[in-house]
């Protein structure tokens, strides 16, 4: 059976990346009728702060903030490797979701899952479109395009999306991440 494919997919190491990152981008792309899908390869579970039942309902509620579907995946927080699992994994999600659009973590980043995450989207878009490749049982599927966001590294940017208009919606998504926030008397350090 094959789906009619989505207009933008995002794919994050972690719940919160995706909404700090570029969720004012699929706010944009929302408020323009596109199918928008955000997808966090772990749970979060390793984080300093929260653990993987708050992390999921904090991540429902961004998606509701965002108007767009979530899913979470079972990749080991801190232990997103680009290997067999790990391509098996997000080639799966490609052919599933079939994304026109997919943004991803910058292929360099200081937090090893980001960086993991990125080149596991760039190798996965490619594979994902050999009819050998893989047992997922799955349609052949391509994006027409990867684009990559910055988070802990900075680039030099080729694209730069105005999200003037969705800003209040987006912190609004991001404070639903309430557990990853410093709190005044909370013994954990403070936030970065």
């Amino acid at each position: 059976m094959t789906t009619s494919p989505l207009d933008v997919l995002a794919i994050g190491a972690h719940p919160d990346d995706i909404e700090l990152q570029v969720g004012g981008t699929l706010l944009l792309a929302r408020s323009q009728g596109l199918s928008v899908v955000m997808c966090h390869l772990t749970a979060g579970e390793s984080g300093t702060r929260g653990n993987r039942e708050s992390r999921r309902s904090e991540a429902q509620a961004a998606a509701q903030e965002l108007d767009c579907e979530m899913e979470i995946l079972a990749l080991p927080d801190g232990h997103v490797q680009v290997n067999t699992e790990g391509l098996e994994t997000v080639v799966d999600l490609l052919r599933r979701r079939r994304p026109r659009l997919v943004l991803a973590p910058y292929v360099r980043d200081l937090h090893p899952d980001h960086e993991a995450t990125g080149l596991l989207v760039q190798k996965a878009a490619f594979l994902a479109g050999l009819s050998r490749w893989g047992q997922t049982g799955q349609e052949p599927w391509r994006p027409d395009r990867v684009l990559y966001y910055s988070s802990h590294t900075d680039f030099e940017p080729r694209l730069v999306v105005d999200i003037s208009a969705h800003i209040e919606q987006k912190k609004r998504a991001a404070q639903c991440y309430a557990s990853q926030f410093f709190r005044e008397g909370a013994t954990e350090p403070a936030t970065f």
